[in-house]
Order: C-alpha cells, then sequence, then structure tokens
C-alpha cells in the first residue's frame, strides 16, 4: 500500500501574466525617457503630447466640435 502525496495548489504566475507586466513596465520606462528628453531639449515635442495631437486630428470634425467645449461649459438653473 503506497500513499499518493496530496495535490497542492500551484501559487507560480503564469507565463503570460509576467509578460504583461513586462510589457508595461517597459512602456512606461519608454514613455518615461521620452518625457525626459523633451523636458531636457528646448522645442522637442512631448511623446504624449504628439500622441493626442494626432489622435485629435484624426477624430471626425463633428466630434472635434461637440467635444471641445465639454469641460468649459456649465449649467446655470432659472
Amino acid at each position: 500500500m503506497s500513499i499518493r502525496p496530496q495535490p497542492t495548489p500551484d501559487t507560480r504566475l503564469p507565463a503570460w501574466s509576467l509578460a504583461a507586466a513586462a510589457g508595461v513596465v517597459a512602456a512606461g520606462v519608454a514613455l518615461g525617457a521620452g518625457e525626459l528628453v523633451a523636458g531636457l531639449l528646448p522645442g522637442a515635442p512631448s511623446p504624449l503630447a504628439a500622441v493626442g495631437s494626432a489622435l485629435i486630428d484624426l477624430a471626425p470634425p463633428a466630434r472635434r466640435r461637440s467635444s471641445s467645449g465639454c469641460s468649459a461649459r456649465t449649467t446655470s438653473s432659472p
């Protein structure tokens, strides 16, 4: 009669979660380095501002008009 060891839950993280975490860290480091270079060089655009500006330029004109004043719009009660 042999005794089988009881199965234990695997507490290791899956490989895909480690790869995802490494990707997030790499993106953060790249963004930080880009912002640092943009801050040190006069006239160099920020990578974040450049991407935001490109997304705004690609948006349809109707969407740009409707969303451009959203933050400044106030409501008044009669």
